[in-house]
This record gives structure tokens, C-alpha cells and sequence, in this order.
């Protein structure tokens, strides 16, 4: 069961079989707390980029900010719930999606109400957004650009920032341009995007995405062969002249991995960690779990 991409069956979902309460520990409860406040101010600090990054602010992200222009993120509104998906692993925590959408989210209030009756009385109405602004795969990728490191941390604080990086999946904006000589990828290691099929066989796992959404996302693991690997990042890298891609790096899912689903409100300036789930699964049927 996989919450990072589109294999999600939400309608499996839906009929998960209520088992008993999991317990986080004091660690994982603060770090779910905190990652409310943190998506409200990242959204808010992306919201305000676009209209600084002009001919004084790095121009050059125009390319991939330009997509966005009808669907700028803005920031969460006031008396909303809004929910957050996490993937849980030993002590680790990965974030990805930011949140999750309308439809999504709905299920999981729906998810929430079955699990803790007594907690649902005054739930919020779910934020509304579009999906394209928020979620967009571009933000993680600037949140890692060196260049922007001073903007981030003037919006969200220097240890917010390296809070995120823990959590959110890392991405590079896939730019078609020749890598100077000499230099390679950071975190990839590569001289140029053409030799990333080199990693096809290093149980890594990459997502080649466009910036608004526009394009079905390509996943490139090693269950593609190598020549389908090759076709789909040359026609990535075409693509990218035109329309800029953004490639993010997903953590493999491991055995004993709990998916959780973790429920804020914003009240004025202040994001409540109402509760989360936990959703297993056994080998044969999916489980909801209450986090106590």
C-alpha cells in the first residue's frame, strides 16, 4: 500500500477493517504535530515566491514557475481542516504529497469519523485547493536549490527548513541545459540527466513530473527495462524544453512501512494536530488504526 503515488486504492481504503490502536512514540507524536505548522508556512513562503523571483530575483526559474501563474499556492485558510499523508519507517517520517486532496482528504475524514466517533463533532470544513498549486512537485525541488536557501530561511526559519528536508522527498528541476564541465547532479552524482538510466539498476526510484500537473507522471524504477527507462527520460528531457519537469526521488517502500494519516486545523495563525491513523496491511486486507 503505497501513499506516495497513484496506486493508492482510496476505495480499498474506504472499507479498511477497524483493528486495535497503535502508539506512536513521544518522538514520532512531535514530529506529527509539528508538521502542520511547518506545510502552513512552506505553502504560505511558496505562495510568495513567484512574485519575487523577477529580472532582480533569479529569472532564470520563470521557466518553471510560469506553469503555476493561474494556480499560485497562497496559503491555508483560516477554520479549515486539511490532512497530510505520511509514510512511517522505524523512526523516519516522509511526507509526499503535501496534502491531500478535496476527494482524498473527504475519504479520509470519512476514515477518521469511523475510527474516533467522540472527535468529530466540531471538525472544520476541509481546505479547498488546486491541486496543481500546492502539490506541485516543483516546491520540494526549490525548497533544495542552494541558491534560494536565504529565502527559506527567511520565511520558515533555518531548523524549519531542516525539519522539511527530512520529510519531503528530494527533487530536482530537470533542466535540458548542458551541465558546465566538471560539475555534476547534487545527490545524484551524475554528470549529465541523459546518464541517470545508470541508476536503473540501484533499487532507487524516480517520479519524471510537469510542474502544473499537465502530463501523467512517469515512474522510473527497476521494474522497467532498461530500454523503456532510456525511452521514457529522452522523451522527459525533450519535454522539458517545452514544458519543464521536475524529477523527485521516492523512498522504496519497506516491509512494515504504516501509512499515516495525520488531521490539522488552522484557527487564526495556529495549526492544531487534531489526531491521526495508521492504515497497515496484514497480507490479505487493509487495517485502520487510531494513533494513541
Amino acid at each position: 500500500m503505497h501513499l506516495q503515488t497513484s496506486a493508492l486504492n482510496w476505495q480499498h481504503l474506504a472499507s479498511a477493517e477497524p483493528a486495535l490502536p497503535l502508539e506512536l512514540t513521544n518522538a514520532q507524536r512531535k514530529t506529527l504535530t509539528s508538521i502542520g505548522h511547518l506545510i502552513d508556512k512552506f505553502i504560505a513562503g511558496c505562495g510568495r515566491l513567484p512574485s519575487k523571483a523577477g529580472q532582480d530575483f533569479m529569472p532564470q526559474l520563470q521557466p518553471w514557475l510560469g506553469p503555476l501563474a493561474k494556480h499560485e499556492p497562497g496559503a491555508l485558510k483560516v477554520d479549515s481542516l486539511f490532512v497530510c499523508p505520511l509514510q512511517l519507517t522505524d523512526e523516519k517520517m516522509r511526507l509526499h504529497p503535501l496534502v491531500l486532496s478535496a476527494a482524498h482528504a473527504a475519504t479520509a475524514v470519512e476514515l477518521w469519523k469511523r475510527a474516533s466517533p467522540d472527535k468529530t463533532e466540531a471538525l472544520p470544513p476541509l481546505f479547498s485547493f488546486a491541486v496543481e498549486s500546492v502539490n506541485s512537485p516543483l516546491w520540494p525541488a526549490l525548497l533544495r536549490l542552494r541558491p534560494l536557501r536565504d529565502h527559506w530561511e527567511r520565511e520558515l526559519r533555518r531548523s524549519a527548513v531542516q525539519n522539511l528536508l527530512q520529510v519531503l522527498p528530494t527533487a530536482w528541476l530537470l533542466d535540458p541545459a548542458p551541465i558546465p564541465p566538471g560539475a555534476v547532479i547534487p545527490g545524484l552524482g551524475l554528470p549529465s540527466w541523459s546518464e541517470l538510466a545508470a541508476l536503473r539498476d540501484s533499487r532507487r526510484v524516480f517520479i519524471l513530473a510537469s510542474v502544473d500537473g499537465d502530463a501523467s507522471p512517469v515512474i522510473l524504477d527497476d521494474s522497467l527495462p532498461e530500454a523503456e527507462w532510456r525511452q521514457s527520460l529522452d522523451a522527459g528531457l525533450h519535454a522539458a524544453a517545452i514544458n519543464p519537469r521536475i524529477l523527485t526521488e521516492l523512498t522504496p517502500t519497506p516491509y512494515g512501512e504504516k501509512n499515516i494519516l495525520s488531521f490539522y486545523s488552522k484557527t487564526g495563525s495556529r495549526v492544531n494536530w487534531l489526531g491521526a491513523l495508521a492504515l497497515t496491511n496484514d497480507g490479505s486486507r487493509d487495517q485502520l488504526h487510531r494513533i494513541v
